[in-house]
C-alpha cells in the first residue's frame, strides 16, 4: 500500500508541495511513501509498512477519510495551497523533514528577490517592484537588511545584469548585504531570521514556511491565479499596499496580471 505522486512538476519550490503533501498522507493514511530528494531540503527516511491494498484511489484530496485503507495516487497538480499544509505544519518542520539547525538573528530583517525568470515579456512581469519591499522596510525596525537573491543564472544573469544593478539601488539607504550562495543554503539562511519579507516565490514561501520567524511578510498575489499561499500559521502578515510589478528592462511599473 502507498501513496504516489507527480514530483517533476515546475522548479524546487513547486516540487514541495505534491511531495511534502504525499508524505503527509502517508503520515495520516498509514502508507508507504518514496523517499524524496529535493534540493531545498532533506526529507527524513518515511515509515514502512508491510500490509497490502488492493483498491486504489486517484484524487486531488488524498487526506480526505474517505481514501482510507486503499492506495492513493495523487492527481497532477501543483497544490499551492496554504489550507493543506498550515495545520501540519510542525509536523513537516518535525517530522517530515529534517531540517538543519539554525542560529536564530532576532536583531535584522531579511527578504528574498525573485528577479530570474520572472520579467517574461516586460508587460506581463511578475517581478515585485522594489517599492512594496521599501514601504514594508521604512515600517519596521531592525540593525542590518539581508537581501538573499539568486546571481548565478547563466544566460538570465548575462541578460539582466544592468537591470539588476539599478534594481537593487533602491535599496542604497538601507545597511545591507547581499547573500547568493546555493539553493540549500540561501533557503536555510533564511530561515533563521525572526522578520522575514517573501517575495512571490515558492522557494521563498517554503523557507519563510520552515522558520521560526515572529512575522512574515506576504505578497497579495502570486504567478498564478490559482496560487493561495497567503497564510503561514499564525505568524503572517499580507501587505497590499505599493503591490505592483515592474519591468525590470524600463522599471517601468506594469499592472497586475497570471499566468
Amino acid at each position: 500500500m502507498s501513496v504516489v505522486c507527480v514530483q517533476n512538476i515546475g522548479q524546487n519550490g513547486n516540487q514541495l508541495f505534491p511531495t511534502i503533501l504525499a508524505c503527509i498522507t502517508a503520515c495520516i493514511h498509514n502508507l508507504n511513501v518514496k523517499h524524496f530528494t529535493n534540493q531545498l531540503v532533506k526529507f527524513k527516511i518515511p515509515k514502512q509498512y508491510d500490509f497490502v491494498y488492493d483498491k486504489v484511489i486517484h484524487t486531488n484530496n488524498p487526506l480526505h477519510n474517505s481514501n482510507k485503507n486503499m492506495n492513493i495516487v495523487m492527481k497532477r497538480t501543483y497544490y499551492q495551497n496554504c489550507n493543506i499544509f498550515n495545520p501540519f505544519r510542525n509536523k513537516i518542520k518535525n517530522e517530515i523533514l529534517d531540517l538543519p539547525s539554525v542560529v536564530p538573528n532576532k536583531t535584522d530583517i531579511v527578504i528574498h528577490l525573485r528577479l530570474d525568470g520572472f520579467n517574461h515579456k516586460g508587460y506581463n512581469s511578475h517581478i515585485i517592484h522594489p517599492s512594496w519591499y521599501i514601504n514594508i522596510l521604512e515600517n519596521e525596525t531592525f540593525d542590518k537588511l539581508y537581501i538573499v537573491m539568486a546571481t548565478k543564472s547563466g544566460r538570465i544573469k548575462h541578460k539582466q545584469e544592468p537591470h539588476k544593478k539599478i534594481y537593487l539601488e533602491h535599496f542604497s539607504k538601507f545597511n545591507h548585504e547581499i547573500i547568493s550562495q546555493n539553493e540549500y543554503d540561501d533557503f536555510n539562511f533564511i530561515r533563521k531570521f525572526d522578520k522575514i519579507i517573501s517575495s512571490n516565490s515558492t522557494f521563498s514561501w517554503w523557507a519563510a514556511f520552515c522558520s521560526d520567524a515572529s512575522i512574515i511578510y506576504l505578497p497579495p498575489y502570486w504567478e498564478s491565479r490559482m496560487t493561495k499561499l497567503s497564510t503561514i500559521g499564525d505568524v503572517s502578515k499580507i501587505i497590499r499596499d505599493s503591490y505592483v510589478y515592474v519591468n525590470i528592462e524600463t522599471m517601468e511599473k506594469v499592472p497586475i496580471t497570471f499566468q
